[in-house]
């Protein structure tokens, strides 16, 4: 294999879009919560931490879900270890790397800053996300997404804190739509890919409840209200002008009617629907973090 082949798979295994989007609605809670003009240098080593440990928390949870990876039409061929372009002792050094790197990162973040947040929030976003549900749950219970929608929610509540240096009502409402928003991107995935995931042995909701369909809908649903609800209220705690509640309903509402739509189908024969919502949650998520920013009260 190439040397640039084999660069590439090494970024592949740190699943770059899912860090880059995550990175992006972290910046963009950042902004919103600051209070006055940004310190270059904070921002700069803060950035560098909530990458470097979505990064590391990705490459994990690659390595540790390998089998099932191999398993799963969505991304047999699309994961470096699944498809043989990492090996085993490959992925391990890579992880190692990142672990130390990361870690020495936040270490300087918190020593210069003098930050015990920081530090606190990254290991709980870690320990949620690559322990409690990629080890220990995902293969056990449909229930694990609950655990790791957490490490969203740690991520917005840090952005909020480095920008305003408080953890307040505000901002857990914020890192609240994120944790909702975490639970409605997984079931939508979990619907579209039911067969595989039941192929991989995974009891995801819908394959836990695959004889009673309309369990799984109205989870989707639930969590489609909720992200909805909770995504409308930060004019109410000052942190946007009214006319964001506009702005935001409609990027919305579109995603809600969508996934009611679910409740009136047999969404197990259906997957072109599921497709939809499954690709429209990012953007979703991206518009409404944008908008949030487009209407702050400075």
């Amino acid at each position: 294999m190439s040397l640039l082949r084999k660069l590439g798979a090494y970024i592949l295994f740190t699943k770059p879009v899912v860090t880059a989007s995550v990175y992006y609605t972290w910046l963009i809670v950042y902004l919103v919560s600051l209070r006055g003009a940004p310190d270059p240098l904070k921002l700069l080593l803060e950035s560098l931490v909530v990458i470097l440990g979505i990064s590391l928390g990705n490459a994990l949870n690659n390595y540790i879900d390998r089998d099932i990876d191999s398993i799963m039409r969505r991304t047999r061929t699309r994961r470096p270890l699944a498809r043989g372009d990492l090996t085993l002792s490959e992925a391990r050094r890579l992880c190692v790397a990142l672990g130390i790197i990361s870690g020495i990162t936040t270490l300087i973040e918190s020593l210069i800053f003098r930050d015990p947040v920081t530090p606190v929030l990254y290991g709980v976003a870690l320990l949620t996300y690559v322990y409690l549900y990629t080890a220990l749950m995902k293969r056990r219970t449909w229930t694990s997404i609950l655990v790791a929608a957490i490490a969203y929610l740690c991520v917005l509540l840090h952005a909020w804190w480095c920008g305003s240096g408080v953890i307040d009502l505000p901002g857990i409402v914020i890192s609240l739509v994120g944790y909702s928003w975490v639970l409605l991107h997984l079931w939508t995935i979990a619907l579209h890919w039911a067969e595989d995931y039941a192929l991989a042995d995974v009891p995801t909701i819908s394959v836990r409840y695959w004889r009673k369909p309309a369990v799984p809908a109205i989870a989707l649903m639930l969590a489609a209200t909720m992200t909805c609800i909770l995504a409308v209220l930060p004019p109410f705690f000052g942190v946007v002008s009214r006319y964001y509640i506009y702005a935001a309903l409609m990027v919305l509402i579109s995603e809600v009617l969508l996934v009611a739509r679910i409740l009136r189908i047999d969404w197990r024969t259906n997957k072109k629907i599921t497709y939809i919502c499954y690709k429209l949650t990012y953007p979703t998520l991206a518009l409404l973090v944008t908008v949030l920013l487009i209407f702050k009260i400075v």
